[in-house]
């Protein structure tokens, strides 16, 4: 799709600095100081660290790397959920 941007992936990059010994949310930081986007952190933990979206989307959330979008990932996803259950053909 013209003007879509594919996601990039950070797995190899937080992969290192989860084996080197750093901890997630300092790998986080470093990834997003990277340029890593909300989305593509998560992806980096859901596949290196081997959690399920959900949880992966929570440690993003509650990681102080990303402390300052909390409020407006907190607004995206309320407006998300908002919109899938305004949606009738997606109703059960």
């Amino acid at each position: 799709m013209p003007g879509m941007e594919l996601p990039r992936r950070f797995n190899h990059p937080y992969r290192t600095l989860r084996q080197s010994g750093m901890d997630r949310d300092a790998a986080l930081a470093e990834i997003r100081k990277a340029g890593a986007s909300f989305f593509e952190s998560m992806v980096a933990v859901k596949e290196v660290d081997g959690l399920t979206v959900v949880d992966s989307k929570m440690a993003v959330h509650c990681s102080p790397a990303w402390a300052d979008e909390v409020k407006e990932q907190e607004r995206f996803w309320d407006e998300a959920i908002a919109a899938l259950e305004a949606d009738p053909d997606l109703s059960p």
